[in-house]
């Protein structure tokens, strides 16, 4: 969910191609499965790990102090029906990926269109 944010945000940081991927590892973020964002943690490691690991620990603190408890050891909004606490459990993952999404804003360059064009004429 941080990723696709994080190129509505920062749509200079990302190609169109990114931009395009990232609106299913969002929707799919939604449902609790995050293999929608491996690709680009194995294409930019240095900058989506330490923002998305900084966005959990954030979400999960605020969890943590809101007193949420979940039964079932998975998460996002597909498990709300289970959860107690719901209010913190929405904020601590709303929280946690806008702090994900402007820290990879901060930490990627700029995308040269240039070169991004190049390579999307090339594929």
């Amino acid at each position: 969910m941080a990723i696709a944010l994080s190129t509505i945000m920062f749509k200079n940081k990302w190609t169109s191609a990114d931009r395009s991927a990232a609106k299913t590892a969002g929707i799919m973020g939604i449902m609790g499965i995050t293999e929608g964002a491996i690709p680009f943690v194995i294409a930019d490691l240095k900058h989506i790990l330490p923002s998305t690991i900084t966005g959990c620990i954030v979400a999960a603190v605020i969890a943590s102090l809101t007193g949420v408890t979940s039964p079932v050891p998975h998460g996002s909004f597909i498990t709300l029906p289970m959860v107690s606490g719901k209010v913190g459990f929405v904020v601590a993952i709303v929280v946690g990926t806008i702090v994900a999404a402007v820290m990879m804003g901060i930490l990627k360059k700029p995308i040269e269109q240039d070169k991004v064009k190049k390579v999307e004429e090339k594929a």
